[in-house]
């Protein structure tokens, strides 16, 4: 074998195992996040709409839900389908799911009235953190049916 044919499988070898490193450690599970991380991304997002700053609110939304709506149509996406949220006496924050970069979250908008709107929020980690990829309204509860545990904001 000539010294040039060594040289170029040992670096064939060194190339295959430094890619699988590479590989490896970007394929390593992620640490679960604690429950305030999920919970803290919904809250400023709510804060922002509630001030009416939808620039900051629109920060929270994931790179995929950008693609679907620009600032405007989000603005106007959530004055017509959220008004209640909006206006909500306070929030209580569920219980929630992760799997791998997605997790989903539970939460329950107290309305003036004391009924209860849930709404289920789906997350995804993006660049280190996490970013809202939806939400859910789902139907709303009278006060006579509120019990609900979680955290109130």
């Amino acid at each position: 074998m000539t010294p040039l044919w060594k040289i170029t499988v040992l670096v064939a070898c060194l190339g295959v195992c430094g890619t699988a490193v590479f590989y490896r450690n970007r394929m390593a599970p992620l640490p679960p996040p604690r429950p305030a991380e999920l919970y803290a991304v919904i809250a400023k997002q709510i804060s922002a709409f509630r001030g009416a700053d939808y620039p900051g609110a629109y920060r929270e939304v994931s790179t995929q839900f950008q693609e679907k709506f620009n600032l405007d149509a989000f603005a106007d996406h959530v004055r017509g389908t959220y008004p209640e949220v909006v206006r909500a006496e306070h929030v209580e924050f569920g219980e929630f799911q992760i799997r791998n970069r997605h997790a989903l979250v539970r939460v329950y908008f107290i309305l003036r009235s004391g009924d209860v709107l849930p709404c289920l929020y789906s997350l995804v980690r993006e660049d280190g953190g996490w970013k809202i990829d939806g939400a859910k309204l789902q139907k709303r509860r009278p006060s006579s049916e509120r019990s609900l545990g979680g955290i109130r904001t």
